[in-house]
């Protein structure tokens, strides 16, 4: 079994990794492993850290797809 700190920073490094990756198919793999993983890290009706969520919601939020020819800009949601 992974420790509760191994599993977060496994979740830290995919998340990262899922970031800066154009693969499309891989990314979605990689979020429900993600998710997974804070399944584990916060079993249902545990106490769970807002700041971590909100960061989390916000990593998927920027997870859309786009054009990597278009700029964005923070005031569009990026």
């Amino acid at each position: 079994m992974f420790t509760k700190h191994e599993l977060e920073t496994i979740l830290f490094s995919l998340e990262g990794y899922i970031q800066g990756n154009d693969d499309d198919k891989l990314s979605d793999e990689l979020v429900g492993i993600c998710d997974k993983i804070i399944e584990e890290l916060a079993p249902v009706g545990a106490y769970t850290d807002d700041d971590y969520a909100s960061k989390v919601d916000r990593l998927v939020d920027n997870m859309v797809a786009s054009d990597d020819n278009e700029p964005t800009h923070d005031s569009e949601g990026c």
